[in-house]
């Protein structure tokens, strides 16, 4: 089988652009997954340094060895968290027994995108014990745990989609001890690469609970950050470039306005999406097989994770550059010029 790049994949719309992102030369390959279970596993309270990126596993064998498969990986070496392999298991609290089977489903990380991709991103086991019986799921979390969830609508919803309560989930803010820990590796792991097979199903879940209509090839969408109260990565001239594509028929949506079941709705139904680089834009996630999204952003903030959502909802992916006015402050514009000239040439926008 012939090698496939993620440059085969991904296409640039600016005219003069001799800008390469930096996974353009890498190869695609699906994640190999595979299924850990221990019988008798201990855990201890999570732990994270996000300035020094050490996450130290605390998911021990009943022996009190480290079960290196519960460690959490990003990066296009899978190595941006380190963890200490001299860990041991903390016997200073007393644990409390968990009865039955528990899936560890990893960090719980309280922002919309990283939620998407990498909280979810073990649910995929669910497949394959589907309807066998009801089970326990055990979440690492570095910050607000229950209160999170409970604080934000969008993240109960995604794990109801999978039949995940609240009463069900353990945070790991204590010592436990669990009959069996069932422990599924990542199907997505950010900047580097997706089990596309499992992560469509992960995503095919959450379109199957909210049950968007079937609408495709009648939404145009243009997706914008211009209400978004934080100033990073603002762009500057955003109300011209949505005036432009409000001319071409396309609906302006403010996604911070409409829940969560809209957004699916929504990009369920759409056939092109543009918008600037964000968390929305993972939201391609729910695109139908075969639809278009163009992200807008810079050659400073080119990332592979929009490309993992939408390459494993088998939706295409392209991408237009806008310049750093300030790079420091993250403030970009569009050049609406070249803007125009490209969409006046778009062969699938026009043939909407």
């Amino acid at each position: 089988m012939k090698n496939k790049y993620w440059k085969n994949y991904v296409s640039i719309l600016n005219e003069n652009s001799h800008f390469i992102p930096s996974y353009f030369n890498r190869k695609i390959d699906d994640i190999s997954l595979d299924i850990e279970v221990i019988d008798n596993a201990k855990s201890t309270v999570s732990q994270l340094d996000l300035k020094t990126r050490n996450m130290p596993i605390n998911i021990f064998n009943c022996e009190g060895e480290l079960v290196k498969s519960s460690h959490h990986f990003r990066g296009p070496r899978h190595d941006f968290f380190k963890y200490d392999e001299k860990a041991v298991f903390d016997t200073s609290n007393s644990s409390e027994i968990v009865a039955g089977d528990t899936i560890y489903l990893g960090w719980l990380i309280p922002h919309y995108g990283h939620f998407l991709m990498e909280t979810l991103s073990r649910l995929w086991v669910l497949e394959l014990l589907e309807g066998r019986k009801s089970y326990k799921f055990l979440f690492n979390f570095y910050k607000d745990g229950n209160d999170f969830i409970k604080s934000k609508k969008w993240a109960e919803e995604f794990l109801l989609s999978f039949g995940i309560y609240k009463e069900d989930i353990i945070f790991a803010d204590n010592n436990y001890e669990y009959e069996r820990l069932i422990i599924p590796q990542q199907s997505l792991v950010l900047h580097s690469n997706v089990n596309v097979k499992s992560q469509h199903y992960i995503w095919n879940k959450i379109k199957e609970y909210f049950k968007p209509e079937d609408s495709f090839g009648k939404r145009k969408v243009y997706l914008s950050r211009k209400l978004l109260r934080k100033e990073k990565r603002r762009l500057a001239n955003e109300e011209e470039v949505e005036k432009i594509f409000s001319k071409l028929g396309f609906e302006i949506i403010y996604p911070e306005q409409i829940s969560l079941k809209e957004q699916v709705e929504l990009l369920h139904q759409s056939s092109v999406v543009v918008g600037p680089s964000g968390s929305a834009l993972h939201n391609a996630a729910f695109m139908q097989e075969g639809s278009l999204l163009i992200s807008l952003t810079t050659t400073e903030f080119c990332l592979l994770n929009e490309v993992l959502c939408c390459y494993s909802a088998k939706t295409q992916y392209e991408l237009f550059f806008g310049t750093s006015s300030d790079a420091r402050e993250g403030v970009w514009s569009i050049d609406c010029n070249e803007l125009e000239r490209m969409l006046a040439s778009h062969k699938f926008i026009n043939s909407i």
